[in-house]
């Protein structure tokens, strides 16, 4: 039987230094030690002393150096919180709007119920199907701002239990927001930068990966959810990267995990789920963690391959086959097992070229 007994504290930190920082608080305390030892020991051994004071230095430096994030670009007002990302834009009527950025989101900008109130947007439309959605206008952000405006051509308004639940705050922008450009996601530091060109860039070649979008039948892209692949278990599998995948935990589960309401994580198909909880009994599964169709379980799984790194644990929600599949038939070049996201990521600074269909994976610790 998989592992479901045990606690899991310390897995979702609520606020930590980033490794990046710990590494170099680290190296400085080396640094201060090798002076005091560079100036104490006897004239005939301080050459040396200083030879290696010298490199250690010149370690730091490198090292800051490397820490910082890439060069150009300009960056978000971002504010991450369990490695999803916010940002927030001012419109041209002077609104602020703090939104969920969703690379995995759908082709319409989601806007809250109390954010459509309170900056006075007018229901134009309501567009039919089984849960009628009602539209509003695009909120146009003020082009002096260091937010982009969204490709999308329509807004919704969100269902208040389902905006509250996720922590949509003020809205949220999809794969529109992103399509086109070039972003670096910095987990590190946490900030979202946006590039102009990918001139001022360099990919290392072994940690750059190909990503996948849905074209017609002239080569023309039609849709923006990024296909990237990563290995499991000794399989290499395509997944939606979904910097906005987000597990809304169950008080039970908020217990067992010492996290907070909502985390980032990823998805799973349901058929993957019950393969991996059958060949690996250790692997840590949850219960019930998600109110999400009934109650759905989490899994931990020790590590990932992506981009010629490892990393890990990363935590994975079930959702049937059929949810995956259905909700992401259109937007997609072909079928996956899931979607990867935030609980993932934190491990890396990413950059990824929509343009040019790649990124560029570099590991922070």
């Amino acid at each position: 039987m998989p592992n479901r007994g045990s606690r899991c504290r310390g897995s979702f930190p609520r606020r930590r230094a980033s490794r990046t920082a710990l590494h170099d608080r680290t190296l400085l305390i080396a640094l201060v030690h090798a002076t005091v030892r560079c100036f104490s020991v006897s004239f005939p051994r301080r050459p040396v002393a200083i030879l290696a004071f010298g490199l250690l230095a010149g370690l730091l430096g490198a090292k800051t150096s490397f820490a910082q994030s890439p060069p150009g670009g300009r960056v978000l007002p971002a504010d991450f919180v369990q490695h999803r990302i916010y940002v927030t834009a001012v419109t041209t009527e002077g609104d602020s709007l703090r939104m969920l950025t969703d690379t995995g989101g759908g082709t319409a900008v989601v806007l809250s119920s109390p954010a459509v109130r309170r900056t006075g947007r007018p229901v134009i439309d309501t567009l039919q199907g089984r849960r009628p959605m009602q539209v509003v206008p695009v909120p146009v952000f003020r082009t002096e701002g260091p937010v982009p405006q969204t490709r999308a051509e329509r807004a919704i308004i969100a269902p208040s239990r389902r905006a509250q639940l996720v922590g949509y705050d003020d809205g949220r922008l999809g794969m529109h927001w992103f399509a086109g450009r070039i972003w670096t996601f910095d987990y590190g530091d946490e900030t979202l930068r946006l590039h102009d060109t990918a001139d001022e860039l360099s990919f290392a070649p072994d940690h750059t990966v190909d990503l996948a979008f849905r074209t017609d039948s002239t080569g023309t892209r039609v849709g923006h959810h990024p296909r990237v692949e990563a290995s499991i278990d000794g399989t290499t599998r395509s997944f939606l990267f979904d910097t906005g995948a987000t597990t809304v935990l169950t008080d039970s589960a908020q217990g067992r995990l010492d996290a907070p309401r909502r985390i980032a994580s990823g998805f799973i198909r349901a058929s993957l789920f019950e393969r991996w909880t059958n060949k690996h009994p250790d692997w840590t599964v949850v219960e019930g963690a998600s109110p999400a169709l009934g109650g759905s379980p989490l899994i931990r799984v020790p590590e990932v391959e992506i981009a010629g790194h490892t990393a890990g644990p990363v935590w994975f929600e079930r959702r049937p086959d059929r949810t995956i599949q259905k909700t992401l038939a259109g937007s997609m070049d072909r079928r996956v097992a899931g979607a990867l996201g935030g609980s993932l990521f934190r491990h890396f600074r990413i950059t990824v070229d929509y343009p040019n269909a790649r990124a560029y994976f570099q590991r922070l610790d």
